[in-house]
C-alpha cells in the first residue's frame, strides 16, 4: 500500500505526499528487518524533504535515516543524522520529538564512550518527559541511563532499572523499538556476565516492583555520577 502511495502521489506531482509514503514504506522495511532497502528508501525521502524545504517531514526522515544506519553498524552516519533531527527539533519547538531523538542521539555516543554526553541527553530527555507525564519518553529516558549504569559498572543498578522501563513500557502498552532493543541485548548481557545469573534474576525482580517515582530518582542518580565523574 505505502510503495503504491508513493507511486501515485509521484503520478501527479505530490512531493510531499510521496516523500511521507517513502517514510512509511521505509518503516514497512525495518520491521521486516530488511534494512538496506529501508535505508535506501529512507534516502529518497530525505533528498525530496529538503528539496521542499518541509522542515516537519525532514526531521522524521532523517531520524528514521538515522536509525537505519545505526542498526547496520553506521554509527558515525547515525550520529550525524540524529543531530541534525535535533537541531530542526529545537527549531520546531517539538519537546516530544526532541526527547525521541535525544535517546537516539544518548545510544550512539554512548556506544562511541561519550558517557558524559549521553547521560546528559538522557537526563534532559528524562526531565522534559516527566514534566510532560510523557511515560513512553520516561522509559526510553531511564532505558538509557540504564546502560550507563552498566557503562559504569553499576550493574545490579542498571538491572534493576531496566526492569523498571519494562514494566513501564507493559503498562502503557508500549514495545521496544529496533534500535534501543539492539543496544539492550548488548547492555545486558554484560551485565548478566558480570552478575551472575542470580544477583541478576534478583536486579530483575526488584526493578519490576519499583515505583516510577523511584525510578526517577534512580536514573536522575545515575545521570548526576557520569556527569560528575563520582565512583
Amino acid at each position: 500500500y505505502c510503495a503504491e502511495s508513493a507511486t501515485l502521489a509521484r503520478g501527479r506531482g505530490d512531493n510531499r505526499g510521496e516523500a511521507w509514503a517513502l517514510i512509511f514504506l521505509a518503516h514497512v522495511f525495518g520491521d521486516q528487518r530488511e534494512f538496506a532497502a529501508a535505508r535506501a528508501i529512507g534516502a529518497e525521502a530525505v533528498t525530496i524533504f529538503r528539496a521542499i524545504d518541509d522542515r516537519a517531514g525532514l526531521v522524521r526522515a532523517l531520524n528514521g535515516a538515522g536509525e537505519d544506519a545505526q542498526v547496520m553498524g553506521d554509527f558515525a552516519r547515525a550520529e550525524g543524522l540524529y543531530r541534525e533531527s535535533l537541531a530542526i527539533d529545537r527549531e520546531l519547538g517539538d519537546a516530544v520529538g526532541l526527547i525521541l531523538r535525544q535517546v537516539n542521539l544518548g545510544y550512539v555516543v554512548l556506544r562511541r564512550g561519550a558517557v558524559s554526553e549521553a547521560a546528559s541527553l538522557f537526563r534532559d530527555g528524562l526531565l522534559a518527559s516527566r514534566a510532560l507525564d510523557h511515560r513512553r519518553g520516561i522509559a526510553n529516558c531511564l532505558n538509557g541511563l540504564a546502560n550507563v549504569a552498566i557503562t559504569l559498572g553499576q550493574y545490579v543498578t542498571g538491572v534493576t532499572l531496566y526492569a523498571a522501563t519494562e514494566s513501564i513500557r507493559e503498562a502503557i502498552g508500549e514495545t521496544v523499538g529496533v534500535v534501543s532493543n539492539q543496544e539492550n541485548e548488548r547492555y545486558i548481557a554484560h551485565a548478566r556476565d558480570m552478575l551472575g545469573s542470580g544477583p541478576f534474576a534478583d536486579a530483575l525482580v526488584s526493578g519490576r516492583t519499583l515505583p516510577i517515582r523511584e525510578a526517577l530518582a534512580v536514573g536522575l542518580d545515575i545521570a548526576d555520577t557520569a556527569l560528575t565523574g563520582a565512583p
